[in-house]
């Protein structure tokens, strides 16, 4: 069954596309409440189709083929930053733009773990 999700948006709140294994791919945004009920009723039918103990939840960060998306990201200091971290040169390196847009007003730059 297709259930509807909220993707992550770019800084317009369009669909971000960016590409995996060299296909065009929208990210769920987990931090929307419908997303959130889809992955609860997923894990509901995985949970009682397959007896377990627990679950090892990783790969949780976005990671991509590309930088940001398939259309770059924006020109803002947000995706852009004046500072470089030691193994990472670019931030949206992998990964989708810093200033993509989450439910609540979050930006992918507030939850991405950058250690």
């Amino acid at each position: 069954a297709v259930v509807s999700t909220q993707s992550t948006g770019d800084s317009q709140g369009k669909d971000i596309v960016s590409t995996v294994d060299g296909k065009d791919t929208v990210f769920p945004d987990y931090f929307h409440p419908s997303t959130k009920k889809w992955f609860q009723e997923g894990l509901t039918t995985f949970s009682l189709s397959l007896p377990h103990s627990g679950l090892l939840l990783t790969e949780n960060e976005p990671s991509t083929d590309s930088t940001g998306s398939k259309t770059g990201c924006t020109d803002e200091p947000l995706d852009n930053p004046l500072y470089t971290l030691f193994h990472v040169k670019d931030l949206k390196q992998n990964t989708l733009c810093p200033s993509a847009k989450l439910h609540g007003g979050l930006r992918h730059s507030d939850i991405h773990n950058i250690y």
